[in-house]
């Protein structure tokens, strides 16, 4: 505490991409302990991160107009290269074409459980409590 105020605790910004907005409306509901937000469209996701905001984790889905789920990680990576503060990409599949040790990033199928979204998301923000 500083100066009689109480010193608040930034919670974790979670970015959801996927372009069905009934799912990504469900990842905000599990996810409510954080800082989550959701974007339909994957270039507006890009445009909000070479915009400035700065997210821990980018929960994207692999199949979208657009963008495909690839092209986001592959422009996250470029965009980062020589930046601080890659954030953790999850990418989400409803088959089995993805594969996290090929991806060299956690790949979470669809559909999952709340339970199976939470795991992953404390998995990468504090690997020490798993």
């Amino acid at each position: 505490m500083t100066g009689g105020i109480p010193r608040l605790e930034a919670r974790p910004r979670i970015l959801v991409v996927d372009d069905n907005e009934i799912l990504a409306r469900s990842f905000l509901r599990m996810l409510r302990a954080y800082d989550t937000s959701i974007e339909s469209d994957p270039r507006n996701a890009l445009a909000r991160i070479h915009a400035g905001e700065r997210f821990e984790i980018v929960l994207c889905d692999l199949q979208m107009p657009h963008l495909s789920g690839l092209d986001v990680l592959d422009e996250l990576r470029a965009y980062y290269a020589n930046r601080a503060g890659m954030p953790h990409v999850i990418m989400m599949s409803g088959s089995d074409e993805l594969r996290e040790d090929e991806l060299g990033t956690p790949v979470l199928p669809k559909p999952c459980t709340a339970t199976q979204v939470r795991a992953i998301v404390t998995r990468l923000l504090d690997p020490a409590a798993t």
